[in-house]
């Protein structure tokens, strides 16, 4: 067993191996994000050393070639799929959530760190301050 053989069996082995482990992520986590974030990490490192793994099998340059161009559009495209997909689950459950959240990052989409709310003043401040009217 040549050199050749001994990398592609380690690359594609790690990939399943990761695969393999984002899979028991997605059964074990509960949340939705939690669960994306499982899949996406892993399913992107995973096909990664899967693809590079085939490319380096074949040994053809065209197909190495080949193989290195899905690896960067699968890069390029899995953040801004996995973000769509996170943004849509959090606003399907965003009216249960109303209870629990008192101010929402994501609820205005004009939010930056400069133009948070002022804190409302604390009811012991108010109640200290105020003298009683008799």
């Amino acid at each position: 067993m040549g050199l050749r053989a001994i990398v592609v069996l380690l690359a594609a082995g790690l990939g399943v191996l990761t695969l393999l482990v984002s899979a028991y992520g997605m059964w074990r986590l509960h949340g939705v994000h939690q669960r994306m974030q499982a899949m996406s990490v892993g399913a992107t490192v995973g096909m990664a050393l899967l693809l590079l793994s085939a490319g380096i099998y074949f040994d053809r340059a065209t197909l190495l070639l080949r193989m290195l161009v899905l690896v960067a559009l699968y890069f390029m495209t899995a953040p801004i799929a996995t973000s769509a997909i996170a943004r849509a689950a959090y606003r399907r459950q965003r009216d249960r959530r109303q209870e629990i959240f008192f101010y929402d990052d994501m609820a205005n989409p004009a939010y930056t760190q400069d133009s948070l709310p002022a804190p409302p003043p604390s009811a012991a401040a108010s109640t200290a301050d105020a003298s009683p009217a008799r």
